[in-house]
């Protein structure tokens, strides 16, 4: 039978938070909505989804390619359960949220909110 003690040598880098993780990532949020607001020269997106336990932060994921791809980060440390873009142009977009415990460990992205879509000066739907 072996030992099964180990011993584990840990060096931190300069600046590290040294964050431990207590519990396991944060799920993915849920109920992911895409709304329009704003005027019609300057439409954004309302986003907004269900809290998720032990999440401390959000970050917001735009595409503008479909639902299942294309996406980038718009938005991070939201404390909230919504968001508001800056203005869109023309397009349809999607968006998706990821849950953040501490400033290093990320949850799964959601699945995409449902589209909306930009025409200038004539609509947002």
């Amino acid at each position: 039978m072996s030992d099964a003690s180990t011993t584990w040598s840990v060096t931190l880098r300069s600046g590290s938070t040294a964050q431990a993780l207590s519990q396991g990532l944060p799920a993915a949020p849920t109920g992911v909505a895409a709304a329009c607001t704003g005027l019609l020269l300057s439409p954004k997106a309302n986003v907004t989804w269900s809290a998720v336990t032990h999440a401390t932060s959000y970050a917001v994921f735009q595409s503008s390619t479909s639902s299942t791809s294309g996406f980038s980060q718009v938005a991070s440390g939201i404390v909230t359960t919504s968001w508001t873009s800056s203005a869109l142009g023309t397009g349809t977009f999607w968006f998706r949220v990821v849950a953040y415990d501490g400033t290093n460990w990320a949850g799964p992205q959601s699945s995409s909110s449902n589209s909306i879509t930009v025409i200038i000066n004539v609509s947002c739907t």
